[in-house]
């Protein structure tokens, strides 16, 4: 019988160049566009009957909102 799914997860792998006059202060909090792919599904069991899912994207590209 399959588990539950608890949680899913995306976690973000990589990098993307900036434009040079991009403006960035450390803590100061920013919405990120990011376009990317999903290179691995992996399906963690939480030993309590559910399950995670989580999804790794590589990033293409990224632009500060």
């Amino acid at each position: 019988m399959a588990k539950e799914i608890n949680e899913k997860i995306l976690r973000i792998n990589g990098g993307a160049s900036l434009p040079p006059d991009t403006e960035m202060v450390l803590g100061e909090e920013k919405e990120v566009k990011v376009q990317g792919s999903i290179i691995k599904v992996e399906e963690k069991d939480n030993q309590d009957g559910t399950r995670d899912i989580v999804y790794i994207l590589k990033i293409i590209t990224a632009e500060i909102c």
